[in-house]
């Protein structure tokens, strides 16, 4: 897995849908959530929702453990009530005090803040950034138009930025470095061989 696509909908500009990418290390943290649902009797289909309610995870005095299987859709008001919860229980947000009127960072927009910012930093095409993002290009969609394929050339290079557990990120050094072995040692096969040929 070097990413994952998503086809994302857009509710704020007439539910049009965009495609973006997200890293190895969210793709298989997304994986485990889908099993984890799985595991607890969800029927997950290809049409199952990526973001769902939660559910009674240990049964306590008769019950309400099943009610995994009936998944509920969270909408965008909730699931940012739920991330913005997931900052407080993580003591990462706290009451604004002494006439505070706004937090180091937004509790969700942040996230595409962070996303833009890495991207920046990978030296990724600024175009290429703003349709990962469904910002508009302006006059420059006229003449920008990079297949998916372009663009997930792009990505690949922010993905080490991207990675947020340095296990995750020592993983795909390591991934990286077998295969430039491997290349390596392929090259120096043919090398002996062109030599083989040339001197004999």
């Amino acid at each position: 897995i070097i990413a994952a696509k998503l086809i994302i909908r857009n509710t704020k500009i007439n539910s049009r849908t965009y495609y973006s990418f997200i890293t190895p290390e969210a793709y298989n943290a997304l994986k485990d959530w889908m099993e984890f649902r799985k595991l607890h009797g969800e029927n997950i289909t290809g049409e199952s929702w990526l973001v769902r309610n939660t559910w009674q995870k240990i049964e306590r005095r008769g019950g309400g453990i099943g009610l995994a299987k009936y998944p509920i859709k969270m909408n965008s008001l909730s699931i940012k009530n739920m991330i913005y919860d997931a900052w407080k229980i993580q003591g990462l947000r706290t009451k604004l005090t002494g006439g505070e009127k706004r937090h180091e960072f937004k509790s969700t927009h942040g996230f595409r803040k962070f996303f833009e910012t890495k991207c920046q930093k990978a030296k990724m095409n600024h175009n290429n950034i703003k349709i990962l993002m469904d910002h508009s290009l302006g006059e420059s969609q006229n003449y920008h138009r990079p297949t998916e394929e372009d663009t997930l050339e792009d990505y690949l290079n922010a993905i080490d930025l991207l990675t947020i557990s340095e296990e995750s990120r020592l993983k795909r050094k390591v991934e990286k470095l077998e295969i430039e072995r491997s290349q390596l040692e392929s090259l120096a096969v043919d090398v002996e061989q062109i030599k083989k040929i040339i001197f004999h």
